[in-house]
This record gives C-alpha cells, structure tokens and sequence, in this order.
C-alpha cells in the first residue's frame, strides 16, 4: 500500500508540472524585485528575498535558512544594492550552479551624487564618486527595461510558457505607464522642487519627475555640524516642511534636524515589496510637503 502511495505522489508532481509548467527557484536581494519577479512569472517560480521587511541593508548578512534557500535555488536577480556585491562570492560558492542575472547591466545608471548646502547655502555636487546609484527600481521607466530581463530569462528557461511571460510583462507595463502620467499630474505645477531625504536613495526618482532630493547624509556619512547648520539653513530660507526618512534606519538625527525647522519627519519606503502601490504613495507625499499641506 506505500508503495502504491508513493508512485501516485510521483505521478500527481509528474501531471502537476506538466500542467503548471517548471517551477523556477529564485531568489532576490530586495522585496521591489522579488515583486517584479512574481508579476511576471506568476506559480511558475518560487521566489524567496534574502532582505526580510523591516531589515536594515546595511547591516543584513545571511542567516542559517538562507543557506538552505540559496542552495535550491536556479536564478539569482541582482539589482546592484552594495550588500549583493558584498555577498555574491559567498553566494556562489555556496551554489556554483546558480544563475545570476544582473539587472543593472541593461540600464543607464547615474553615479551617486554628493549633493550639500555650500557656505554660501546654495546646493552643490560632488560628482567624483565612480560609484552608480544602486537604486534604479524607484524609476518607471527603468523598471519597464528591468521587466524585459526578467521576462526574457523565464523565457529562455521555460519556453512553452512564453506567450504567457508576454502577457504578464505588457500587462505591467500598461500598469507602469498608467503609474507614470499619474505621477507626472502629481509633480505637475509645482514652484518647489526640493525635498530632503536621510538617505539619497530616490535620486532616479526626482530626476525623472523634475525634483531635487537634498540628502542629511554628506558622501554616505553623517554631517559635520557645520554641515547640518548649513542644511538647516537652506530647509529655512525654502520653507521645507518636511524630512523624509527610510523605515530601516534610526530616526534620530531626523528628528533633530526636524525640531529646528518645524518640520514633519514621514517615511517613504524606497524596500516597499508592493512597488506599484508604494511608488503612487510616495509621490503624494512628496507633493504634498511641496505645497506645504497636511497630511
């Protein structure tokens, strides 16, 4: 009787995979790529992000259970965050067999700038850094290049389900365009244009609505004294409302700065996992500390 058990179990995954097609083990550093997988290749992968919510980037490093998902798994999608390049090595050698798809590579990307207030309390960029904005998933237009990788890799795996990879990214895409206009209508008459961020983390995202994010951070550290009055300064004289802060890191120094200009201090989560909605509601809250209203 087990025995029989047993090859029935074996034949219903038989018929199952057949019917469902190949389920693809992936893995992902962030939660915004774990998302775009999953819209795209709906139950025909599992998707497993190393950076749990609420994780700080940072500081991650990989637990026990992570050995055992990295192991299983077939495809490795690679944004360009910092702890990825830290830790891939140490993910390739625990499964040489893994297939890393750097979804950076097919994009423009922009080196990080070092944006501060002079003495003069005017904005000034440092662009010397060789360094590339790793955050290429707060742009729409990047993201619409981004899905084509990943379509074209679960094509090249699995494909006889290829018209359906098809239907899924341009149902996206409709999604994504339709995101953008709105977006753009929410920028739209604006006199202001500065918003200052803990971390610079949404500098393709001003750009391509026309905005200027002016980060707390100085070239990835925190400000000098001299710095912070500078910036506390310029917040003044252009009537700044508000410091937008990332849920992962410590709030501190944000609340401090937000005391002395009689700001808010709101998050925008650049690690949100639903990035559709996530992206929507951040630029209401931006645009909405540009035009000096409440919340």
């Amino acid at each position: 009787m087990k025995v029989k058990i047993f090859f029935l179990t074996i034949f219903f995954i038989c018929i199952g995979n057949l019917v469902f097609g190949k389920n693809i083990n992936v893995i992902t550093g962030i939660l915004p790529v774990k998302y775009f997988v999953e819209r795209i290749a709906e139950q025909n992968a599992e998707v497993k992000c190393l950076i749990p919510p609420g994780a700080n980037p940072t500081t991650f490093d990989l637990k026990p259970s992570d050995f055992v998902t990295i192991k299983k798994a077939d495809v490795y999608f690679v944004i360009g965050v910092p702890f990825e390049r830290i830790l891939e090595k140490k993910i390739k050698d625990i499964n040489s067999d893994l297939k890393i798809i750097r979804l950076y590579s097919s994009v423009k990307r922009i080196k990080m700038k070092s944006i501060y207030v002079n003495k003069d309390h005017r904005l000034k960029e440092n662009n010397d850094t060789e360094f590339f904005d790793p955050h290429i998933w707060l742009s729409p237009t990047l993201v619409k290049i981004i899905l084509m990788d990943i379509r074209d890799l679960f094509i090249s795996i699995d494909p006889e389900h290829m018209d359906m990879y098809n239907k899924n990214y341009l149902e996206f895409k409709k999604e994504i365009d339709n995101l953008d206009k709105d977006l753009i209508d929410i920028f739209s008459n604006l006199k202001n244009k500065y918003f200052i961020v803990f971390h610079p983390s949404w500098g393709y995202f001003a750009k391509e609505y026309g905005l200027v994010q002016i980060p707390v951070e100085v070239e990835g550290k925190t400000p000098s004294p001299r710095e912070l009055a500078e910036l506390i300064k310029f917040a003044k004289q252009k009537n700044i409302n508000t410091i937008f802060v990332q849920p992962q890191f410590s709030k501190k120094l944000a609340k401090l700065i937000a005391q002395r200009i009689n700001a808010k201090v709101v998050e925008i989560d650049p690690l949100a996992e639903n990035w559709l909605v996530n992206l929507k509601e951040v630029g209401k809250k931006i645009s909405q500390s540009l035009k000096n209203k409440a919340y």
